[in-house]
């Protein structure tokens, strides 16, 4: 078992490690922190962005369904938050994220739509594999190529 239990696949430095319990997509790189984030009972979503609407309200909607939270979604860049979405003018690629999980809160950094949307997607995948107690780390990802192929 890897390091806090984190059981999920990744790719360090373009070689796969052998997943315990995947992710559906690989990502780039995940940098383990020591410490765990528990989902509290009533969750605040949180992004100024009307585009971050649709892929907040399907993570609120499988907040719900996996682990029985209470989620509402805020269109907020300073207020309080469990989960705040942010753009990063550092992140180029218009598909690339960064997700932060420390033990109280969660940021996932885009530098477009696409990447929040992306990363929004990877963090319903967390909580499909871990549930209500994600492990802290950070998670870098994006795609190898500018264009997606068949």
């Amino acid at each position: 078992m890897p390091k806090h239990g984190i059981r999920m696949a990744c790719y360090a430095k373009g070689k796969q490690m052998t997943p315990h319990k995947a992710l559906l997509v690989p990502v780039k790189r995940i940098t383990l922190h020591n410490g765990r984030f528990v989902w509290p009972q009533n969750v605040v979503l949180a992004s100024p962005s009307s585009a971050d609407l649709l892929p907040l309200g399907q993570l609120q909607s499988h907040l719900t369904r996996q682990i029985g939270v209470r989620a509402r979604i805020e269109r907020n860049a300073y207020g309080s938050y469990t989960l705040r979405v942010r753009r990063d003018s550092a992140i180029k690629h218009a598909q690339g994220y960064r997700i932060a999980i420390s033990p109280v809160d969660i940021t996932v950094f885009a530098g477009s739509d696409a990447g929040a949307y992306y990363g929004l997607q990877t963090l319903c995948e967390l909580v499909r594999v871990h549930g209500r107690s994600l492990p802290t780390c950070e998670i870098v990802d994006e795609p190898d190529f500018r264009r997606g192929a068949v």
